[in-house]
C-alpha cells in the first residue's frame, strides 16, 4: 500500500539501524514505496535527527553502539506518545524475543524478526499504522458512547 492523503499510512519514517546494508536496503525498500526515508547509524544520531526534523514512524534495531533500540524508544516516548515505533532485530530467538517483549512494553507498536522479506515489511508498516488509526476510531467511539449515556 503505498502513502496517500486519506490514508493513515505514515510519509516520513526514520531508520536507525547500525548495519549499513540494512539501512540501505530497507530504506530504498521504503522509498521506492512512496515513503520519505532519514536514516541514521545508532540511537543517538536517531535521537539528534529526531530533534531536527519531523517523523510519523520510527523504524529501530534493538542492539547498537551509542544509545540501543530500547534507549531510543523511551527516550521518543517520553517526548511524543503518538508517535507509531516499529522494532526490527535480529538479535537471536531467545534473546530476540526478550529483548521485543521488553521494546513492546516500552511502547513499540509492532516488532518484526530480521531476516524478513520486502512484503512483510511493507505489511508491517502498513499493519502499524492501521492499528493505532483503528485503536483512535475506537476510542473516540468509546468517548461518544459514553457521552451519550449521561444525557
Amino acid at each position: 500500500m503505498e502513502p496517500n492523503q486519506s490514508s493513515p499510512v505514515p510519509k516520513r519514517i526514520l531508520l536507525i539501524d547500525d548495519e549499513e546494508a540494512v539501512r540501505l536496503t530497507v530504506g530504498e525498500i521504503l522509498k521506492r514505496a512512496g515513503y520519505e526515508v532519514q536514516s541514521a547509524a545508532d540511537g543517538k544520531s536517531g535521537l539528534d535527527l529526531f530533534q531536527r526534523q519531523s517523523f510519523d514512524l520510527l523504524i529501530t534495531d534493538l542492539l547498537m553502539p551509542e544509545g540501543d533500540g530500547l534507549e531510543t524508544i523511551m527516550a521518543l516516548r517520553r517526548g511524543r506518545k503518538s508517535l507509531k515505533i516499529m522494532v526490527i532485530s535480529g538479535c537471536g530467538q531467545t534473546l530476540g524475543n526478550e529483548y521485543m517483549k521488553i521494546a513492546q512494553h516500552l511502547g513499540a507498536d509492532l516488532t518484526l524478526s530480521k531476516p524478513f522479506t520486502r512484503a512483510e515489511l511493507l505489511a508491517a508498516v502498513t499493519r502499524v499504522a492501521r492499528r493505532s488509526f483503528r485503536e483512535g476510531v475506537v476510542s473516540v467511539w468509546r468517548d461518544v458512547r459514553r457521552a451519550g449515556s449521561r444525557y
